[in-house]
């Protein structure tokens, strides 16, 4: 998150499916949370996700 956010990335994308809970990861900076990961070519696309 600290990189993507720092670096002015489109989408910083936060993967459910690890050890921290979308709070977390919107805390940490995370602008999207998909669940599954299976969502992340969605995001990079731009295509809205339900998180």
């Amino acid at each position: 998150m600290f990189s993507g956010v720092h670096t002015g990335a489109g989408p910083v994308a936060g993967v459910l499916t690890g050890a921290y809970d979308a709070d977390a990861l919107r805390a940490a900076g995370a602008s999207r949370t998909p669940a599954p990961v299976a969502g992340l070519p969605g995001v990079l696309a731009g295509r809205p996700t339900s998180r």
